[in-house]
């Protein structure tokens, strides 16, 4: 496993449980432990997020950096239409899938330092378009428990309040996407 593969894998589940302590408390938190055998088994789930994004990822390293391929950008775009498509899967696991996609590609323009790259932008624009869709439709809690992670993509995350969950920092951040 990758260590993207890995920093995903445990933000994952470091939202889930999240996500459990704000809705349920802390004392109800004990059970999440429970909860780390499906987690477990949900990585190798060919419909999970994390799975998606780690099967992208490997196909991404496999294609020859030529930069002129538009090859090269093709498997994100499909991860996007994918991660937008109704699924069984949680919002913030996609969105999560989503931001690990983004983050991939931004690395990649300023480590190589690239200029304007069309099928790469273009991948970009369609991941971005995805993310800020998602953003769009989450609820209250799971829009704060996205902020508190301290890997999410969201500006103005710092401002989110535990105590009080709100759609609003996800639909201005929606709104820039």
């Amino acid at each position: 496993m990758t260590n993207i593969a890995l920093a995903y894998t445990w933000k994952k589940r470091k939202m889930k449980f999240l996500a459990f302590v704000l809705r349920f408390g802390m004392i109800a938190a004990v059970t999440i432990v429970a909860q780390q055998a499906a987690i477990a088994a949900d990585e190798n789930d060919a419909t999970s997020p994390e799975f998606m994004f780690r099967q992208t990822l490997a196909e991404y390293h496999s294609v020859p950096k030529n930069r002129n391929s538009p090859e090269r950008w093709t498997m994100w775009k499909q991860l996007a239409t994918k991660l937008m498509k109704p699924s069984p899967a949680p919002p913030l696991e996609r969105i999560q899938a989503l931001e690990e996609a983004i983050l991939v590609i931004e690395r990649a323009v300023f480590q190589a330092g690239e200029a304007d790259d069309a099928p790469r932008d273009k991948a970009l624009a369609d991941l971005y378009y995805t993310y800020g869709k998602m953003l769009q439709s989450l609820e209250a809690i799971d829009c704060t428990t996205l902020a508190l992670d301290e890997h999410s993509l969201l500006i103005g995350a710092e401002t989110a309040d535990a105590n009080n969950p709100s759609q609003d920092l996800c639909r201005e951040n929606a709104e820039n996407a």
